[in-house]
């Protein structure tokens, strides 16, 4: 099996369309990009970005990589990018990742892109799972693994997406029925462990 781990996702419509942004500016800046005036709403993101809006950083670094509205450039995107992500906010930690996978504005480093897809598949970002679980079979940025890596598989899965499941499907071949069962164990109670901390009180 020789998985591929996604590309940066630049169609910023997708991303901060189906977001839900809640301040007034950000939603301006959504609705000026949709109908194509990127200027504007580069213009308005990077005033809720410069105030600290995680979400407005994430979308000017999208921007910055696209080259919509702002001159293309993946240094000034990857500042952005590690902006938002330090503020917890997980399409922001998984483009980092890839950023630091892919060598985009920054040096390549495996072991900063597996500890991004980690932090962000905690928050339960089935893209960054899905590449998580690749960087453990490949044994990229962290030990081979194949366990943890059907682990996040399975949750990934579990989160929505379906490529994890051909990827486990071809995982099972090389794996023996202990070690499925471990995997299979693991991701129930992180799974577990996530609904309860996420639980509405």
């Amino acid at each position: 099996m020789k998985p591929r781990i996604s590309a940066l996702i630049l169609t910023i419509s997708v991303w901060l369309l189906a977001a839900g942004l809640a301040l007034a500016d950000v939603k301006g800046a959504d609705l000026a990009h949709k109908s194509g005036n990127y200027q504007l709403a580069a213009q308005l993101y990077l005033d809720e970005a410069n105030a600290g809006n995680a979400e407005a950083q994430n979308a000017v670094a999208i921007m910055y990589a696209a080259g919509e509205g702002l001159k293309q450039d993946y240094a000034v995107a990857m500042h952005w990018f590690e902006r938002s992500a330090n503020l917890g906010h997980p399409d922001a930690q998984y483009n980092l990742a890839i950023c630091y996978l892919d060598g985009m504005g920054v040096d390549k480093n495996p072991v900063l892109a597996a500890k991004w897809f980690a932090i962000a598949a905690e928050q339960g970002m089935a893209d960054a799972q899905t590449n998580l679980g690749v960087a453990y079979y490949l044994g990229e940025g962290v030990a081979r693994d194949l366990v943890e890596s059907f682990k996040w598989f399975t949750i990934a899965l579990g989160s929505g997406d379906r490529t994890a499941k051909s990827y486990r499907e071809k995982m099972a071949s090389e794996m023996d029925a202990a070690q499925i069962d471990t995997a299979k164990a693991r991701a129930v109670a992180w799974r577990e462990a996530y609904v309860a901390k996420h639980r509405p009180e």
